[in-house]
């Protein structure tokens, strides 16, 4: 990671969320000093033949036990992109509500980052691929994990790009 950025970026615990209803990914990183430990990494799922509040229910309490325990100070949420199915748009965004409310009540700052501008921060990319988004987590956090489901690496880039996001325009 360079430098600048993380001078930048205040001491604290920060979370990357991938949204979904059937894998929701996670990232948890602490950064101290000059640099960004991964604390925590994976996905919550929710069971597909319940009914959707049910499902809401469970991705609520498992993001609710991963937030008492890292005691986050942001968590970055991609927003959902909108695409020809509305009504798996309109799920995500139902998580997203779920997971700004939540990051809220347990005194976490939310922060959501457009999809297009985490590859484009974290490729060069806008359009990138899933796979070049995947190459380029691996480089910026020095290939610490193994075998990992796409919705992990989605997590960590929004992590990633949600701190550049957000704290590179802070003026020194």
């Amino acid at each position: 990671m360079q430098e600048l950025f993380l001078e930048r970026v205040p001491n604290g615990v920060y979370v990357g969320i991938d949204p979904g209803y059937d894998r929701c990914g996670f990232a948890i990183a602490k950064k101290a000093d000059q640099s960004l430990e991964v604390l925590d990494w994976g996905y919550v799922t929710s069971k597909p033949e319940t009914a959707f509040v049910d499902r809401l229910f469970e991705i609520g309490s498992d993001f609710e036990n991963l937030l008492k325990k890292h005691k986050p100070q942001v968590v970055l949420i991609e927003e959902v992109f909108f695409s020809k199915n509305k009504k798996t748009s309109l799920n995500i965004a139902k998580v997203m509500g779920l997971l700004v409310y939540l990051s809220k009540k347990y005194k976490a700052e939310p922060f959501v980052i457009n999809p297009l501008k985490v590859k484009k921060i974290t490729t060069g990319n806008g359009r990138a691929t899933k796979r070049q988004v995947e190459f380029m987590v691996k480089q910026i956090f020095k290939n610490q994990f193994g075998t990992m489901v796409d919705d992990v690496f989605d997590a960590f880039a929004v992590l990633y790009a949600g701190l550049v996001g957000r704290f590179m325009s802070v003026r020194g």
